[in-house]
């Protein structure tokens, strides 16, 4: 009998406004090709590339309607639109039985993008999230300097997965952040 190892992930985004929880949503993501060819390539060839960043973007959604998100296609290398890139703030492994995940959490501030890195500055939002794959020996060492567009990413770092959803309004002013745990599952 054969078996199939498969790669899942989800999602979840809480956003806050000064310290009050506004709205949360859990959704299942895309593991890129170019993730999947990461994990079988580690598999065989045991490397130096962790996942260590978090990527997010504003041009998830459809340009006429900000509550349509776009779709993925697993083909994909970037997001839509990158504005800002960090490394992780926190890991969680868990390996009992059945259940085998690692949760990738990060947490990012509106008043830490410059308001240049929007592709609409007059309205910012958030409306896409990637992981980033890190190839730590050719990289510089982490912990590492955030990036903001239009700065460009280290050659060293590629995405691992994607998801879009509905934008998100991140204004400095309304002291919006916003928690991302990006759950990835062996099944």
């Amino acid at each position: 009998m054969d078996s199939v190892l498969k790669v899942k992930g989800i999602v979840t985004v809480q956003v806050h406004q000064n310290g009050v929880l506004v709205d949360e949503f859990t959704k299942e993501n895309i593991v890129l090709y170019q993730g999947k060819a990461a994990i079988i390539n580690d598999l065989v060839y045991p490397t130096a590339v962790i996942i260590a960043r978090m990527a997010v973007g504003d041009q998830g959604t459809i340009p006429s309607d900000p509550r349509v998100p776009k779709i993925v296609n697993p083909q994909n290398t970037t997001l839509f639109h990158e504005v800002y890139r960090q490394d992780l703030s926190g890991v969680s492994i868990t390996t009992n039985g059945a259940t085998n995940s690692v949760q990738f959490t990060a947490i990012f501030r509106a008043a830490d993008i410059p308001l240049t890195s929007y592709a609409d500055q007059v309205k910012p939002v958030i409306s896409e999230v990637a992981l980033v794959l890190v190839d730590s020996l050719i990289a510089p060492p982490l912990p590492r300097t955030p990036v903001a567009a239009p700065n460009a990413q280290h050659p060293a770092e590629t995405l691992f997965s994607i998801r879009t959803f509905n934008a998100i309004p991140f204004e400095a002013a309304s002291g919006t952040t916003i928690s991302i745990k990006y759950t990835i599952m062996i099944i």
